[in-house]
């Protein structure tokens, strides 16, 4: 009696529960559906494309199919002779495809090519993947800072997540979630600008004998980098310093005006060398005897005595904390925020560690050290009618539903009546004074040479010198500021003699490019508008047709001459289109 009753209660229990089973299953795989997918082709997320002003592709993520090999599976079923028959027909080495599991046997920008090259009878072995590769310009100088860029904006332009397709596997539905991409950058950098300035500091690197050169082109009024050229093969604007002799002069006498402890008629004279201090062994020496002059002649003609007596009345009058507030208001001895890594802070002494002749060193810019961009931004506040702006590259930021466009801190370091005093004072330098070698046939500019001797631990170095000049244009209403700085050169160093002219070049070549309208093309980068690719490079063209998702077969070396569709046209993806390229002036 109780084994039956038992043996019902058991079957009882049994039935309830394949039920609480059975109901659970069906919620899970038919009713939520929760599990019920089931994952067939991951889509890659790609970095964000990096584009200049005009929309020129800089860097991008250009699309690979990759095939993996699955080793285990091709030796059980097809053994080593095919391996090594394998081997032989991709030039792989035979010892690579049995060292890895899953051996990478080859790279294509098109799936079929893989098809086309794996024996037909080997590919069911192969695993075709999708992967994105980076690639940027390398023909310009400004890659060097391309790279430290994106990897400064890092959190930006990496890609945030793959997508991936997957199938329902009750009602076969295919479910598709999109890969999150990272975000589009638009810099502040002119390619067309960037390209004149990498020619003109090459040829002056080879003309003069230096060890290497430098130009920075910024916007004045709103500190947007225009171009970065250097032969420097890392960031030296960013990351290198220099002491900037005579360039830094601008900037002590924009603080004695400001302080009201000079004016433009204020009398000094001037008779080749000064003694700082009474007692002091240290003497100051000019290049000539200037006789009398005003702070105006004095600045026109870089007079040594002059500026080293407005630095005296400076750090006498004001103290040497005030001097040091000042040199710090614009901008010396700190970051610039340059959007670059380990940006330097330059080299500025605390006043407690300014010796008793430090202000007249300071007055012919030696003991302090400057970046390229701090000094390009020091030099800029009196261009820009008093304000301290930051320099930077990346403009606009742009994602899938939204484009924000940046804006940088600026303030105001001295009054716009002192801004004004001093940029005529620069006009004159190039028109009458120690710059005249920077003068550009019917335009005016302003700027201020620059001869540093270089220093080291055991002192100057003999006959070693950074020539500067920092110069802008147009003087009635500044629209660029530029820096010019050669390494060493041999064959002559004075800044007029050497930089000077190497700024009216480039100030020429933007002149140009201006009347002209710049490129006869500018690339379109509106998804869904065949783009413009004449006279682009091969490079640009791939990473342009990339961005675009445009399949390009590109025919012959050079820049491009002809594309088989017109620009403008509207397509959908995907669209392939044959571009031609030829060896030619660009």
């Amino acid at each position: 009696m109780e084994e039956g009753r038992l043996k019902r209660l058991l079957t009882v229990f049994v039935v309830l529960s394949l039920a609480v089973i059975g109901k659970v299953m069906y919620s899970v795989f038919i009713g939520g559906r929760a599990f019920s997918y089931a994952f067939l082709e991951r889509i890659p997320a790609r970095s964000g494309i990096i584009y200049d002003v005009d929309g020129r592709v800089l860097a991008a993520d250009l699309l690979r199919y990759v095939a993996y090999l699955d080793r285990d599976y091709l030796l059980k079923r097809k053994g080593e002779s095919e391996l090594a028959r394998l081997a032989n027909i991709l030039r792989l080495d035979v010892r690579y495809l049995r060292e890895r599991r899953f051996p990478v046997l080859m790279r294509s920008n098109l799936e079929r090519s893989i098809l086309a090259t794996v024996p037909s009878d080997l590919i069911r072995f192969v695993s075709i993947e999708k992967e994105y590769e980076r690639f940027s310009i390398s023909s310009s100088s400004f890659a060097t800072y391309l790279n430290r860029i994106e990897e400064y904006h890092k959190d930006l332009v990496e890609k945030k997540r793959d997508g991936y397709v997957s199938r329902d596997l009750v009602s076969k539905d295919r479910r598709v979630v999109e890969p999150v991409n990272g975000y589009d950058l638009h810099l502040t950098v002119d390619m067309d600008i960037q390209r004149a300035a990498d020619m003109i500091i090459e040829n002056a690197v080879r003309k003069y004998q230096a060890k290497d050169g430098l130009i920075i082109v910024m916007e004045s009024q709103t500190g947007a980098i225009k171009a970065v050229a250097s032969t420097y093969d890392w960031p030296f604007a960013a990351q290198g310093y220099f002491e900037p002799g005579s360039s830094l002069k601008p900037i002590i006498y924009a603080i004695a005006l400001e302080e009201g402890e000079i004016s433009t008629s204020t009398i000094f004279h001037c008779i080749g060398e000064i003694q700082p201090l009474p007692n002091s062994s240290v003497v100051i020496h000019d290049i000539d005897a200037h006789g009398t002059v005003t702070t105006v002649d004095a600045l026109v003609r870089s007079c040594n005595v002059a500026s080293v007596q407005i630095s005296k009345r400076i750090a006498f009058d004001l103290g040497l904390e005030r001097y040091y507030w000042w040199l710090r208001r614009f901008g010396l001895g700190e970051l610039t925020g340059v959007d670059i890594p380990n940006e330097t802070s330059g080299s500025l002494p605390e006043p407690s560690r300014w010796y008793d002749t430090f202000f007249a060193h300071l007055a012919i810019g030696q003991g302090i050290g400057v970046s390229g961009f701090q000094l390009i931004r020091a030099f800029n506040t009196v261009v820009t009618s008093g304000l301290l702006v930051t320099p930077h590259f990346l403009h606009t930021v742009s994602g899938p539903k939204e484009t924000k466009s940046l804006t940088y801190p600026t303030k105001r370091v001295i009054s716009r009546t002192t801004a004004l005093a001093v940029r005529r004072m620069l006009e004159k330098v190039v028109t009458v004074g120690t710059g005249v070698k920077a003068q550009v046939s019917n335009l005016r500019v302003g700027g201020k040479t620059g001869t540093a001797q270089k220093a080291s631990r055991n002192g100057y170095v003999s006959g070693r010198y950074y020539s500067i000049f920092l110069g802008f244009f147009p003087v009635e209403d500044p629209e660029y500021t530029m820096l010019v700085l050669l390494d060493e050169p041999s064959a002559g160093y004075f800044g007029g003699d050497v930089a000077a002219p190497v700024f009216a070049e480039v100030v020429e070549a933007i002149s140009k490019q201006s009347i002209e309208g710049g490129r006869a093309t500018t690339c379109s980068v509106v998804k869904g508008l065949v783009p413009d690719f004449h006279r682009l490079t091969v490079k640009e063209a791939q990473l342009l047709a990339s961005a675009m998702g445009l399949d390009a077969h590109i025919q012959g070396r050079g820049i491009v001459v002809w594309q088989s569709v017109e620009p403008g046209r509207i397509y959908k993806e995907p669209l392939s289109i044959a571009l031609r390229c030829e060896f030619g002036d660009e």
